[in-house]
């Protein structure tokens, strides 16, 4: 399962805290993500597209085969998001979670279901198409 949020924020001073409550702006970022092709809202759990199967080895998964799967979302900056810090934060997501912007990686996360944040960086130029990826 994944579920996330988008936070930019404006520092007003080079050491204040990037996660300063009262100039982050939060924004939901759940909608118009892919997996494998298909359009899917968050929270969206990956292994309901699986098929069920009585011989599937982790029943614990309730009979799904499980599987590592990459959720992603194309979207440009809008003009407000222009020379600020953005952080992407998932609220949600099954253990060993990789999240990458545009081919680099931004983190790691290897716990379950503990929620995180990412610093995607400052968006300095709002016209590029940016490329979101948690896998």
């Amino acid at each position: 399962m994944i579920t996330g949020e988008l936070s930019l924020c404006q520092k007003s001073h080079p050491h204040e805290s990037i996660l300063q409550e009262e100039k982050m702006q939060r924004l939901s970022f759940n909608q118009n993500w892919l997996l494998g092709g298909k359009a899917v809202t968050l929270p969206h759990d990956a292994q309901i597209t699986e098929k069920r199967s009585k011989n599937t080895s982790n029943g614990g998964h309730g009979y799904f085969p499980g599987g590592v799967y990459t959720y992603e979302k194309a979207f440009r900056a809008p003009f407000e998001w222009e020379n600020k810090d953005v952080l992407v934060e998932f609220e949600g997501v099954y253990k060993n979670a990789a999240v990458s912007l545009n081919g680099k990686e931004l983190c790691f996360h290897p716990y379950g279901y503990t929620g995180f944040f990412c610093k995607a960086g400052r968006v300095e130029d709002r016209r590029r198409k940016y490329h979101h990826c948690s896998g």
